[in-house]
């Protein structure tokens, strides 16, 4: 019996350390908690620190506190003591643009820039997440009133009206929108969890899907096209700091292909296929991953001879123009949603309007 128990307790620690460790992936270094890390371990190597002892201290005020981050970072310290560097130690936990920027730093010998790098990267993602979460957010409010507002009307007011006049005596509007609640009545709840689900592959594929159709997407239709313009942006700001450590232009896209997500190491693949072709790098690189203006930019700027200079240029405007062109994407998005949501209230307003005139007419007139 004793056995028994310590085996279930064993099982339940086991998966609550698992919990507490996924918990801490998701959420230990997202957002600007990211970029705190990132500038804490590049002041720490600007005084020539050591990463593994700033990670160390870290991991002590973790566990004094309790913190589930402390999980991380011991997995992250015993990579370290393995010989591993940073950059490879950090797979899986920290986004791989940010990933190349250090290990950028750490090709080169300067870790701390690396660092330095990947912060500005980490704080241009959270500008550009809050241009998006800014601009939707009355929108948003405006989605989640229209589903109560329609879910008041399928569940309470149209069965009522149902009952006091039949259907095929509806105006031809009302009708319409009658089969709108009924779908609703029937089939809501599964469209709200296939929706759920959509959302959640849409984000999960982003890093990973490929071919004909997603290169169409990543030129017209959000998310895609801001996750295009983020991983363009990164590397650029990448290749020009490899670049700055005396690597080739194929040997700096190579690094960076062996560390890319698959969608982005399709695009880094034919770039350096193009490129060991014979083409020169502002032509190689039309595969898809940079924005029209950027492409012709880097055409201009490598045709004159001046490869490392145009990418650290255009990575750091690229971030700018992204975020902009990313903020004019979501006030579209935000207007769509807009008129989607007033055109579907102009409908149910005229529709329960106007069924309530024919109801009140047909007890006029006798006929209910």
């Amino acid at each position: 019996m004793k056995s028994r128990d310590a085996s279930w307790n064993d099982f339940f620690q086991e998966k609550v350390y698992e919990a507490q460790f996924e918990w801490a992936r998701l959420t230990g270094f997202a957002g600007r908690g990211r970029v705190r890390f990132y500038n804490k371990l590049a002041r720490a190597t600007e005084r020539q620190q050591n990463i593994k002892q700033v990670l160390e201290r870290m991991r002590a005020r973790n566990e004094k506190n309790g913190d589930a981050k402390r999980l991380i970072l011991r997995r992250w310290i015993g990579e370290l003591n393995n010989g591993r560097p940073f950059s490879a130690a950090s797979e899986g936990y920290l986004p791989s643009a940010e990933r190349m920027m250090i290990a950028a730093g750490e090709t080169n010998g300067n870790v701390s820039k690396g660092f330095r790098t990947a912060e500005y990267i980490a704080t241009a993602a959270a500008r550009i997440r809050g241009a998006v979460f800014g601009a939707l957010a009355y929108p948003t409010m405006l989605l989640v009133l229209l589903s109560v507002l329609l879910y008041v009307a399928s569940f309470k007011l149209l069965p009522i009206m149902e009952g006091l006049l039949p259907v095929d005596q509806w105006p031809p509007m009302a009708r319409g929108f009658h089969g709108l609640t009924s779908f609703i009545r029937h089939y809501g709840i599964l469209s709200l969890i296939l929706a759920g689900c959509g959302v959640f592959v849409v984000v999960r594929t982003l890093p990973t899907w490929k071919g004909e159709l997603r290169a169409i997407l990543d030129c017209t239709i959000p998310p895609w096209t801001i996750y295009r313009e983020i991983q363009a942006s990164s590397v650029l700001i990448s290749l020009a700091a490899i670049l700055e450590s005396g690597q080739s232009m194929d040997q700096a896209i190579e690094m960076q292909r062996r560390m890319a997500t698959p969608w982005l190491q399709r695009h880094l693949a034919e770039w350096l296929k193009n490129l060991r072709s014979g083409k020169s790098p502002g032509p190689a690189a039309d595969t898809g991953l940079f924005s029209k203006p950027v492409q012709e930019d880097l055409e201009d700027y490598t045709d004159s001879g001046t490869v490392e200079e145009a990418m650290k240029d255009l990575g750091r405007y690229a971030i700018e123009d992204a975020i902009e062109r990313i903020s004019v994407q979501a006030k579209i998005m935000n207007g769509v949603i807009l008129v989607m949501v007033t055109g579907v209230l102009l409908w149910m307003y005229s529709s329960m309007t106007t069924v309530g005139m024919a109801i009140q007419a047909a007890a006029r007139q006798g006929t209910l």
